[in-house]
């Protein structure tokens, strides 16, 4: 859309949140918000004009283009008009996982030194401890819409906030390499930092991937698993404006029972869910067969972790539902450049991994130590070129530096394309490990374990031996009627000797109830490790 109050300075003028104004002229009345928590609906034109008014409010208190807007709220509608009346004013926002302590967000607002901060009345305890020592931090909105809060100094509520707000606003004409967006890391492999981008890099990430991979377009209805501060989910609410899709939103934790009720409820064509989730569905289901129906899901995308092949299997022929795909993404790139494109037919001997094409626009190298592509079946460290390539680490330039090499994204994990030219994900080149001086892939193990008929889940993990070398040991649940033996820990590892290189089979086998995994669903290795 034209910029009136925008100056040639020959830089291409593109703000992402402008599709929302544009949404609303095409779309106005139909519904793109589901809250499910409330039962509210939200049209593309409610979504304009109260993000409107939050723009306005933002500039009154003297925001400017680039400043950082921080979102500390569970899903709402709220949320969606923060997020948007923050970028159509140019502002960046800044959204936290909603599961951390105190002392990670004292860190987050001083590093990204927000103006701003929205925050859930549940979550307020949080962070009001806090707020005296952030000088950056002028204004404080207890924002969830429901809650009043005791106004004072920096602290207000969400009606006071929004109270007599225009309903009208000018987009501030961002450049399209602009700041729109700071993505905190979770600080697995370190400090967590904040990955920006830009407002073209969410619109050639996850808009584009939405309609062309995942088949998400007009009428589609999305249900995310990850929170909105997760990027699969906010490019999926964003990638609403540009499609015409609409998004059903869960306050709360969600639980096996509450997924199948919405999915329900709603009939979501499309659910993005980790395979814990899934598993727990299968379970769930049991004890409310009316909710078996999943048969509107035309695209569930997996993430978080890989899709095993009994997993797959399971819910094959539990809801029958084929429509499982695994992907590979990472915040940096703000897209999933490995993924399964919609309406394929995954192989059973393929499942968990990435299929054989990146999508459109995407390019990827599995290279060897000295930067060599390495042939079909050696594994090797992905390099990735995208149109969405982050900007950098906000303060750590240096350490962005390490992640691009001549052009290419190195996000430090091992893969393998095999004969067939399907992509495998094997896990951080930091977990290989070495055993008898070869080179060992847990997650390699880890797949090739989860074929045996025994095993439902399973992790795999380094351990020391009483010489301090380092031996393979699974973690493994156990199907429904097999119990834990020696005999069977034995038939395990000859399994895994018999489909890999007898050096990578696990040297120890340990059988749990289950295994210890975050909110997200990620398998917990380092406390395996002890």
């Amino acid at each position: 859309m034209p910029f009136e109050n925008a100056i040639n300075t020959g830089h291409e003028i593109f703000n992402v949140a402008a599709a929302v104004n544009e949404a609303a002229r095409k779309w106005g009345d139909r519904v793109v918000l589901h809250h499910h928590d409330t039962g509210a609906i939200v049209t593309y034109s409610e979504v304009d004009v109260m993000s409107n008014r939050v723009g306005n409010r933002l500039k009154a208190l003297g925001i400017e283009i680039e400043n950082r807007i921080a979102i500390l709220m569970d899903d709402c509608p709220e949320w969606v008009f923060i997020l948007i009346g923050a970028l159509k004013i140019g502002a960046v926002a800044t959204p936290f996982n909603t599961l951390l302590t105190g002392k990670d967000y004292a860190f987050f607002l001083a590093d990204s030194r927000a103006k701003v901060l929205f925050v859930g009345a549940s979550l307020f305890g949080k962070i009001k401890d806090i707020i005296d020592s952030l000088p950056y931090l002028k204004h404080v909105v207890v924002a969830d819409g429901t809650h009043s809060v005791e106004k004072e100094g920096r602290i207000t509520d969400w009606h006071t906030f929004i109270q007599d707000a225009s309903e009208e606003l000018v987009i501030e004409p961002t450049m399209s390499h602009d700041l729109a967006l700071f993505a905190y890391t979770s600080g697995t492999t370190g400090r967590p930092r904040a990955i920006m981008h830009s407002h073209k890099n969410i619109l050639s990430g996850g808009v584009f991937e939405f309609k062309k991979v995942k088949g998400v377009g007009e009428g589609a209805i999305q249900f995310h698993i990850p929170k909105l501060y997760f990027l699969v989910s906010l490019s999926g609410l964003i990638a609403s404006f540009y499609h015409g899709s609409s998004m059903v939103l869960l306050t709360g934790r969600p639980t096996p029972l509450k997924v199948l009720e919405i999915i329900a409820n709603y009939r979501p064509t499309f659910l993005s869910a980790s395979p814990t989730i899934l598993a727990r569905m299968i379970d769930a289901v049991g004890e409310a067969p009316h909710l078996i129906d999943l048969s509107s899901l035309l695209y569930i995308n997996c993430t978080g972790e890989t899709l095993s092949p009994v997993l797959f299997q399971r819910f094959i022929e539990t809801f029958d539902n084929k429509a499982l795909y695994n992907c590979w993404g990472a915040q940096e790139l703000a897209s999933a450049p490995l993924s399964w494109q919609f309406g394929e037919e995954v192989p059973l001997d393929k499942v968990g991994s990435l299929g054989k094409s990146p999508y459109l626009g995407a390019e990827v190298r599995i290279v060897d130590e000295y930067g060599k592509e390495v042939p079909n079946g050696v594994p090797g460290e992905a390099l990735f070129k995208t149109e969405c390539m982050f900007l950098g680490y906000w303060h750590e330039p240096e350490e962005a530096a390490k992640k691009i090499l001549e052009g290419w994204y190195s996000p430090g994990d091992s893969f393998v394309r095999d004969q067939d030219g399907y992509y495998w994900h094997l896990g951080r080149l930091d977990d290989m490990v070495k055993i008898g001086g070869r080179q060992v892939f847990p997650a390699e193990v880890e797949h090739t374990v989860a074929h045996h008929p025994a095993v439902l889940e399973n992790a795999v993990v380094s351990v020391e031996n009483e010489f301090g070398l380092s031996e393979l040991k699974a973690f493994v649940v156990l199907k429904e009627g097999y119990s834990p033996s020696s005999e069977l820990e034995s038939q395990i590892q000859s399994f895994v000797k018999d489909h890999l290189a007898p050096f990578k089979r696990p040297h120890h086998v340990a059988f749990v109830s289950d295994l210890p995994k975050t909110a997200t669903g990620k398998i917990q290795r380092s406390r395996l490790r002890g």
